[in-house]
């Protein structure tokens, strides 16, 4: 907080706008003076509700390209279910050393081990009497999936828990699903392990809540519950860009100029995936059937990012005929050629298993898997999109 100021007397500041979150004051008194010019100015945007959407946020003004939307602090934040071992105070990966805290679980120093956000799983390990022998070698690591749910029973009876209670959790359509049971299921069985009070119905709702609002921090390492961002509405085009900052506070810009009275948007898939696998990530993982405007075009708005290269020609592009459609046969944009569903499948889990396989940091096998496959997938193709940004980040 020692960098923020008051925006009417630039003492230091001891509290922020609860609406917008980006100016701060010294008091009451001071914010009290200053909201008739900071009215204007404040948070863009209004809570409005619909049967198809739900609670949503609308522009109440236009909003400029790359002007703040919101900040949102995180109700709480925690490794993923599936994570592998990382520090529980800062959330970074560990090094070669580390500093193993009287929970057993291994932290980068001491002060991570003392951080405020860490205490929830150490006391509940130390009140169990039971000293946890982690090995970091193992991935996904079963030490670390229960832990952000032990984070969240933390809040109980806190304003923080209300909030949380009020996301959705798609309880019934994860149980059709079966797709969570088990890992849940593990989650309670360590939280009993270490004799944690709570009931099967608490564990499975609080994965839920994570599982269908969580947002993943910087290099996907953690997940944080951000009840004003999970307002948002998906889109595989969305308005709005995230970034997140040192404490993991969301912060979400415009990335094109927002006109008043529009929904705004953010997506909740990797916007460089193709529509088949983020159409899938969002079935599997958010419950519904995305339907917007890049999924249902065959060219993604002229990205081409799910394009093969045709076989039968050298300039044609073989695009999905009907993207909403299931098992429908792609078709060159230049020659009669087509390929059955079952084709394309065939041909994408191949390359998907050449590109997991790829080492990472080599420089080489990048570049060989770009050589091997250039016949088949066009540059623009979210697997040529993936190893190049590997490969940006070799250097």
């Amino acid at each position: 907080m020692s960098d923020r100021r008051c925006a009417v007397c630039a003492s230091p500041a001891a509290s922020g706008c609860s609406g917008c979150h980006a100016v701060f004051y010294c008091g009451k008194p001071h914010q009290k003076a200053h909201w008739k010019q900071h009215k204007p100015a404040c948070v863009p945007y209004k809570i409005a509700e619909s049967p198809e959407l739900g609670r949503h946020l609308l522009a109440t003004r236009n909003i400029r390209p790359g002007e703040l939307v919101l900040r949102n602090a995180p109700l709480v934040v925690g490794p993923k279910q599936f994570s592998d071992a990382l520090c529980l105070g800062c959330l970074r990966p560990l090094g070669p050393s580390v500093h193993l805290c009287q929970c057993g679980y291994p932290m980068c120093s001491p002060q991570c081990a003392a951080a405020a956000v860490h205490q929830p799983e150490c006391e509940a390990t130390r009140r169990s009497g039971r000293r946890l022998e982690v090995d970091v070698t193992v991935s996904p690591n079963p030490h670390y999936q229960a832990v952000t749910v032990l984070r969240c029973l933390a809040l109980r009876g806190t304003d923080a828990w209300r909030q949380l209670q009020q996301l959705q959790a798609h309880e019934q359509e994860r149980q059709l699903s079966g797709r969570h049971a088990e890992l849940d299921d593990h989650a309670l069985q360590f939280l009993h392990y270490l004799g944690v009070d709570v009931s099967p119905q608490e564990v499975y709702q609080i994965c839920g809540v994570l599982d269908v609002n969580g947002f993943e921090g910087p290099l996907h390492r953690a997940v944080g519950l951000y009840p004003r961002a999970a307002l948002l509405e998906h889109n595989c085009s969305p308005n709005t860009t995230r970034t997140f900052e040192e404490d993991l506070t969301l912060v979400l810009r415009a990335s094109v100029l927002i006109p008043k009275g529009s929904h705004i948007t953010t997506s909740y898939a990797d916007p460089l995936w193709g529509t088949d696998n983020r159409r899938y990530f969002l079935r599997q993982t958010k419950y519904f059937d995305c339907t917007c405007r890049r999924c249902a075009d065959p060219t993604e708005c002229g990205s081409e990012l799910s394009s093969l290269r045709c076989p039968d020609c050298s300039d044609g592009l073989v695009r999905c005929t009907a993207p909403l459609e299931p098992a429908v046969p792609w078709r060159c944009s230049q020659c009669p050629r087509e390929l059955s569903a079952t084709e394309v499948v065939q041909i994408m889990q191949h390359i998907g298993e050449q590109l997991v396989n790829v080492e990472k940091g080599s420089v080489t096998a990048a570049e060989t898997f770009i050589r091997d496959f250039t016949t088949v997938l066009p540059p623009t193709h979210f697997y040529m999109c993936d190893i190049k940004v590997r490969l940006a980040g070799s250097g």
